[in-house]
């Protein structure tokens, strides 16, 4: 199964944006989560803010009308006297100031038993509850009390001549507290109120609002938000260009409905700072990137230059072009050398390796083909040779339409010199009846020794018998010569069996068995002759 290439500058800059791109995963996750605790941290201090100020806000509030109730007992001498009529006809006629100077809608004065006193309207149940309470407790009491609208409930006891309680209720408006609430933040603020049954949040009413226009967009905007989850972490609306923050601390409820105080905070620039600290994170990542990237790939380059040289070049091994290997420019004049040079030198050594193995193989090579193929005494061809070569020649008769001769030479009375002379000077007998055969042999023709004092000649092309009947001749004139081993003469002659054949069916064994059969007519009729077959 073939494997998929990558290069290897590939591999490293998949590797590093994978290693870069998990960074970069995790400082995101870190970074937006930094801002993500920066903007709930941001809710929270709003949150806080909020109810610090309208904590404050109402403690100046009740200050006022708790100041201003103790500094009006004392002006009309409650203390001193043994009734409260006086106290409340004059406590009427200040109504009008307190509507005017510190908001006050209501006014409700009744005593011990409850008995009213002076009162600007009927006491609802949540005034009554509240007068209740004092009269328990004898201490002052107040909450936000909120109806159609909210309002700060405030109830103070008081005390005449003989100890007798009555007990003052005033509601003040809450408009001053919201607008200084808005002064102190720099943030509009509401009082919204929603139903208390389930899905309420889309019956939202705003009571008051230092921005009415804002407020009901916003509340058109979050009709489809659950109630509990803003009440919970706050809700961001986006309204055309302008992003708010809105939180609802809740202040009252009734029966039907809740009432809640909604800080709404422009948040814009926030949203904007976050958008862009994105982008630029962005930004900065992605030339991070393009930067790495080129940076791998101009240091993977040069090395992946030089593997594929190197591995270009390796074939040449293989085809045992070691100088042309060795000619190939595969280091490159650096002051430190690293892997691929090591590697470089390895491949230069085994390349003199590999060189000098193949001498050694390619001389082996012959001289097992001289083994195989060649006599050991004397040079000559063998038996293996004289087959292969005979095959070809006769193949060739059909090819060029000439005549193939085989001539088998054997020594006449040979073993007498091996018996009266040794094997020694047999054997250099043997070596110069070889060289006069091997002399006899054209440059196409082939001189063997068959074995012992045998020998085989095959001549090829050859246009009739009589050619091969020539050499057979001249061999037995060269052979009616002496042969000189240092002080010795030799006469030795030879009988030459002859097999001719002009057909390419012929068989190689047969022509050299037709051949030695020849041979030995001519050994029987008295040897020193040739015969045909």
């Amino acid at each position: 199964m073939a494997k998929t290439f990558i290069s290897v500058p590939t591999k490293l800059f998949t590797l590093i944006i994978s290693t870069l791109l998990f960074l970069a995963i995790g400082f995101s996750m870190l970074s937006l989560s930094r801002l993500q605790e920066d903007y709930q941290q941001y809710q929270q201090n709003t949150l806080d803010q909020g109810k610090a100020q309208f904590e404050l806000h109402s403690d100046i509030l009740r200050s006022k009308l708790t100041v201003w109730l103790e500094s009006f007992a004392e002006l009309t001498q409650l203390a001193q006297q043994d009734e409260f009529e006086q106290f409340s006809i004059k406590l009427a006629k200040q109504f009008d100031g307190l509507q005017l100077h510190l908001n006050v809608e209501n006014l409700w004065l009744v005593d011990g038993q409850k008995k009213p006193l002076f009162i600007t309207t009927v006491i609802p149940n949540m005034v009554q509850e509240n007068i209740e309470q004092v009269l328990r407790l004898q201490q002052p009491q107040h909450q936000v009390y909120c109806q159609k609208n909210c309002q700060l409930l405030l109830s103070l006891p008081l005390l005449n001549r003989h100890g007798e309680l009555v007990v003052v209720t005033m509601s003040a408006s809450l408009v001053d507290l919201l607008y200084a609430i808005n002064t102190s933040l720099n943030s509009d603020v509401a009082v919204i109120s929603f139903p208390l049954q389930p899905g309420g949040q889309s019956g939202g009413e705003i009571i008051s609002a230092s921005n009415m226009p804002l407020a009901e967009s916003l509340l058109a905007a979050n009709q489809e938000n659950d109630l509990n989850v803003v009440l919970e972490k706050g809700i961001q609306i986006d309204l055309t260009e302008q992003s708010y923050l809105i939180n609802l601390l809740p202040l009252a409820q009734n029966d039907e409905r809740a009432f809640y105080l909604s800080l709404i905070d422009d948040v814009t620039p926030f949203k904007a700072q976050s958008t862009r600290y994105r982008q630029q994170f962005l930004i900065s990542l992605t030339a991070l990137f393009v930067v790495l990237s080129f940076f791998v790939y101009a240091v993977a380059r040069p090395f992946t230059k030089r593997l594929l040289r190197l591995s270009n070049a390796l074939p040449l091994l293989a085809n045992k072009k070691f100088d042309q290997f060795r000619q190939v420019k595969l280091k490159r004049p650096i002051l430190f050398s690293d892997e691929l040079d090591v590697l470089t030198n390895s491949a230069l050594e085994l390349s003199y390796e590999l060189e000098q193995l193949n001498i050694e193989v390619d001389q082996k090579t012959k001289e097992l083909e001289n083994i195989a193929m060649y006599d050991l005494l004397t040079g000559l061809p063998n038996r293996n040779m004289l087959n292969y070569q005979l095959r070809k020649s006769i193949a060739n008769v059909g090819r060029y339409g000439h005549g193939v001769a085989v001539l088998f030479l054997d020594l006449d009375d040979f073993k007498k010199v091996n018996d009266s002379n040794g094997h020694s000077e047999g054997d250099k007998l043997l070596i110069q009846a070889a060289d006069r055969v091997r002399l006899s042999a054209g440059k196409i023709d082939l001189a063997c020794r068959f074995g012992g004092d045998e020998f085989v000649l095959v001549l090829g092309h050859l246009s009739s018998v009589d050619e091969a009947i020539n050499i057979a001749e001249q061999l037995l004139v060269q052979f009616r010569e002496p042969i000189r081993l240092g002080s010795s003469i030799f006469y030795v002659s030879t009988s030459i069996g002859i097999a001719y054949t002009e057909s390419a069916d012929e068989k190689a064994e047969d022509l050299i068995s037709h051949a030695d059969i020849a041979m030995y007519e001519a050994k029987d009729n008295g040897g020193a002759r040739y015969h045909v077959y």
